[in-house]
């Protein structure tokens, strides 16, 4: 016992020795110093209270990536709710006719019942990435909740086995890349994440957003965490008590379309892999493969994103609400993170305005200029299928005006993937003050008059900009008050206050933050100028 290294700890025991480690001081008929610990790390899902000694667990970590690259697999994490299934707890009436109830499920958790809606090609999608990934599932449902949705994917656990972590074991309410470093104490470069939630992962660079999936209606995501105010619409939505209604059509098919994506990152990953396993002139290395990943998976995943908007130079008409900074705007970032290239205004670069109401300024000019003028459904219908969707299905004319499912889009759309920016940090979007902007363009005669009359406006500031601020100094002022129905000439006292800039007030917009080089590894085609002042 003296020369155990308790590198591994159940409960308080020594996984080898069989000590109790926890008992108090005095009372122990040991040694002291030979009960002395480093098991400080959790590796295994479920089973959290088994600890090992960092050591220990990155050696069991190092063995894990030969395995997987042995095997030329990669790991993926997979939430549950709304991304692969859908849960209510509702009364749900199954009706045989409906055929998309084929894939539903009730099943009993603590004298509840519960209904569970599989994904369309959910277990085709399972079975076809376990040959390439390592699946993992990772979720803010409770740990009887999950288990029973592992067991109804994976009877026969080949996809999963013990790789299960719920909320019980995650150290975190909020986030789930808490447990992370624990998991994969040698790194995460093997790591992709599929989530229907970006705030949980702190909008990690691994992550790829799911477009969240919803069969039952009235039931947002039952397991949402409390952290979020997305969480808390979810939560009113999938608490009030009362009667499930299905979709009257299932058609998604998204995760047909992320198969795709995740085989071609697969691809992409082992090639890499592949060049580093040979040398410069073309030999073969020795038989022994690499132990270490040649690139992060996060730099594909950052690549493959660039792809679907890469050839699109875009201005935002009627987007950006009044006072937030358009650099820092959730619909902006996605953009650029699909390759777009952001503009501030028109030009013969543009392809595409993405307006929300028809008849504005730039996009009045745009289809002067034979410039695409498209609703910001064709971005987000672009990001989902991963590919540009066709124009000519989203061109915003006086008859499509901004509806409820752009409105709906764009407010869920503040929780889109932005590369490490957290949305909750900035302005929550206002549609009214969206619209109030519109409206203000649209009432606009053209550009020119605009301009005049701001060099009025400016030159007059000018003239007698001085003689206001001295009167300020001096004290109160008198300004003539107009009353419309008389034309008596009555007066008011006001103080105008001036700040250092001599201005009435001033508007403070946050830095926008740098983004991240292209990676050379894999970079096709030019590069994407984020440097413009926009």
């Amino acid at each position: 016992m003296d020369n155990c290294p308790h590198d591994i700890v159940v409960r308080g025991m020594c996984g080898f020795c069989g000590v109790d480690l926890q008992l108090p001081t005095g009372t122990r008929p040991y040694n002291e110093a030979a009960l002395a610990s480093t098991a400080s790390v959790s590796m295994i899902h479920h089973v959290p209270d088994i600890k090992v000694s960092e050591e220990l667990a990155k050696k069991i970590g190092q063995k894990d990536i030969d395995d997987l690259l042995g095997a030329r697999k990669l790991i993926l994490l997979v939430d549950l709710d709304q991304t692969i299934v859908h849960t209510t707890d509702r009364d749900y009436d199954h009706d045989p006719h409906n055929p998309a109830n084929i894939d539903v499920t009730f099943y009993q958790i603590k004298n509840t019942t519960y209904f569970t809606k599989l994904r369309p090609h959910t277990r085709t999608f399972l079975e076809r990435m376990t040959k390439l990934y390592q699946l993992h599932i990772i979720t803010y449902g409770q740990r009887n909740y999950a288990h029973k949705i592992a067991q109804i994917l994976d009877p026969n656990k080949v996809l999963f086995d013990h790789r299960i972590m719920s909320r019980d074991e995650l150290s975190s309410s909020y986030h789930k890349t808490s447990n992370m470093e624990a998991l994969f104490p040698c790194g995460e470069e093997l790591v992709a994440i599929i989530d229907d939630r970006a705030d949980v992962w702190e909008y990690s660079d691994r992550l790829i957003k799911v477009p969240e999936y919803k069969f039952f209606k009235e039931t947002g995501d039952i397991n949402a965490p409390s952290s979020t105010r997305e969480a808390e619409r979810e939560r009113k939505e999938g608490r009030v008590r009362g009667v499930a209604h299905a979709m009257d059509n299932d058609n998604d098919d998204y995760l047909l379309i992320l198969g795709e994506v995740l085989t071609e990152i697969h691809e992409i990953f082992y090639q890499e892999y592949d060049k580093a396993a040979t040398k410069k002139d073309g030999e073969e290395c020795s038989a022994k493969r690499p132990r270490i990943a040649p690139l992060d998976l996060a730099q594909i995943i950052a690549y493959k994103k660039k792809q679907v908007l890469r050839n699109c130079r875009i201005v935002l008409s009627g987007i950006i609400p009044i006072g937030v900074a358009m650099t820092q705007h959730p619909f902006f970032k996605l953009c650029q993170q699909f390759g777009a290239e952001m503009d501030e205004d028109v030009s013969c670069k543009t392809t595409h305005v993405i307006t929300s109401r028809f008849g504005t300024t730039k996009a009045n000019k745009a289809e002067k200029m034979n410039i695409f003028v498209v609703s910001p459904l064709w971005v987000h219908h672009s990001v989902h299928k991963w590919v540009q969707a066709d124009e000519k299905d989203y061109v915003v004319t006086k008859e499509s005006d901004i509806n409820e499912e752009v409105k709906a889009q764009l407010e869920r759309d503040c929780d889109v993937v932005m590369g490490g920016i957290n949305p909750t940090k900035l302005m929550p979007l206002d549609l009214k003050a969206m619209e109030e902007e519109v409206d203000a363009a649209m009432d606009d005669e053209d550009e020119e008059e605009e301009e005049i009359k701001d060099e009025e406006a400016e030159e007059e500031s000018t003239e007698d900009g001085t003689e206001r601020k001295q009167k300020a100094e001096e004290g109160p002022i008198q300004i003539e008050a107009i009353d419309p129905d008389n034309d008596t000439d009555d007066s008011e006292d006001y103080q105008i206050l001036f700040d250092d800039d001599d201005e009435i007030g001033f508007e403070n917009e946050t830095e926008p933050l740098d983004e991240e080089e292209p990676l050379d590894a894999i970079e096709q085609g030019e590069p994407n100028s984020d440097d413009e002042d926009v």
